[in-house]
């Protein structure tokens, strides 16, 4: 899946021997229990303010896929009041500050950047009303809502590999929601449910502030309390239910979504029992590395471009939510080698399970790996959603640091051994989006044509 084939190193921030530790991360609680992370950078005049919010699209009741998107997207409406030229966002975003959100399987995330020396507790101040009593007026909310319906498939399942491999594997399951969104089911959805969502599921108990960047202690515990003091009341969202990985069948059949163009598009996937808290993680992370996600370091970059020249681009990635993750692999080549691609695909795949990397493999990796992570973290966006994992998974504060010392140590066999533990390559599901293939010729069809040769 391309948009995240660099997901798992992003949320994989380690540093190698010698480097800078992770920085510090300071953690406390507001006076209503909402945890808070915080990373002070005085280098540059900016503020990174996230919140997320356990009210992901899987969170959307069965049969209103979209109720989350909605009622994160319409957050900052509001009617005017007497004397008021501008909306929450205009105030925000007039000033040179920026604000967004980001809707997924299992979060809702709201982001704000101010400049430090421009009055940031107004900018807080401004959030901060608007998520203590969110209106979502039914004008603003029919303009989003139609918006949004113009975005969506007709047919999720036809509409791409991703979807399609992620509803096959997800299945019934609500982390599939974020799938089903189609044109009928955003219509459904009106401003009175989002009114209801919102204040059932963006309460207290279940979501976290993280700050970085330049804010002291003092000014970031004021912010926090702003954000968080007039909130609805409410607890945490009971846990999702167990994802059914059972849903990967074995020898499924390929999925054709059937395309007029040259190129053929392959997609594997299957889910693995595994999230950020399992012993064998940082094993797959770096067999990931390894396999798919190197670049032209990987394997599948060296056999099916360098040695057979395949395709431009080959690679795998990791997508890990609670309690599971998504092992995809991704490749576009010419239509009339799409077979040949998909068995090379699968061979690779099956030994690198089988026979695992060699220990020069791994001790190359494990160095370009260690080393290239001392980067990821160097801004204070890219800093922010580290951080905020922390939080949002519940994982120690020196997760990062632990997980390098963790892949310091692995050795060939500790990789072998845990993707054998969790991957199999008999259960990949696969999607294909291209041209239908061409069918054979029949017996009758070359007598016929050489009859009629002159």
């Amino acid at each position: 899946m391309t948009a995240k084939h660099w997901l798992f190193a992003g949320i994989a921030l380690c540093w190698a021997a010698g480097a800078a530790a992770f920085p510090v991360v300071q953690q406390w609680q507001t006076a209503n229990g909402v945890p808070v992370y915080l990373v002070e950078r005085h280098d540059l005049p900016v503020i990174d303010l996230r919140i997320d919010v356990d009210a992901g699209e899987s969170r959307s009741p069965a049969g209103t896929p979209g109720l989350a998107t909605m009622t994160l997207y319409g957050l900052m409406d509001k009617d005017f009041e007497t004397n008021e030229l501008r909306t929450p966002y205009q105030l925000l975003t007039d000033t040179g500050n920026q604000y967004g959100v980001d809707l997924r399987r299992d979060r809702a995330s709201i982001l704000l950047r101010v400049v430090s020396t421009r009055g940031p507790m107004t900018m807080v101040s401004t959030l901060a009303k608007q998520m203590a009593d969110a209106k979502y007026p039914f004008e603003y909310f029919k303009y989003r809502r139609d918006a949004v319906v113009g975005q969506l498939p007709e047919n999720p399942a036809k509409s791409s590999t991703e979807r399609n491999l992620s509803l096959a594997l997800y299945g019934d399951h609500p982390l599939a929601n974020l799938d089903r969104r189609t044109p009928d089911t955003v219509k459904s959805v009106g401003n009175s449910a989002a009114r209801g969502f919102y204040r059932s599921f963006y309460v207290p108990g279940n979501l976290i502030v993280t700050l970085v960047g330049d804010v002291s202690r003092a000014d970031a515990e004021k912010m926090a309390n702003l954000l968080t003091e007039h909130l609805p009341k409410g607890d945490a969202a009971a846990p999702l239910p167990p994802v059914p990985l059972s849903a990967s069948s074995v020898e499924a059949a390929p999925q054709r979504l059937v395309r007029q163009k040259n190129q053929s598009s392959i997609e594997l996937a299957q889910l693995l029992p595994i999230d950020r808290k399992s012993p064998d993680m940082a094993a797959i992370m770096l067999g990931n590395y390894m396999l798919g996600s190197s670049g032209f370091q990987s394997r599948l970059m060296r056999e099916l471009r360098e040695k057979r020249g395949l395709t431009y681009d080959v690679s795998s990635s990791l997508d890990i939510l609670r309690g599971s993750a998504m092992l995809s692999i991704d490749i576009s080549t010419r239509s009339e080698q799409e077979q040949q691609a998909l068995q090379l695909l699968r061979d690779e795949l099956a030994r690198f399970t089988r026979d695992g990397p060699t220990e020069a493999e791994v001790a190359e990796a494990k160095d370009r790996y260690l080393r290239s992570m001392s980067f990821w973290g160097s801004t204070n966006q890219a800093l922010l959603g580290l951080v905020a994992n922390l939080g949002y998974y519940k994982l120690p504060l020196d997760y990062y640091d632990q997980l390098a010392a963790r892949i310091e140590k692995l050795n060939a066999a500790d990789i072998r051994a845990a993707w054998q533990r969790h991957v199999d390559p008999t259960r990949f599901r696969i999607a294909i989006e291209g041209p239908e293939p061409a069918k054979p010729a029949t017996d009758a069809t070359p007598a016929a044509e050489a009859a009629s040769a002159p």
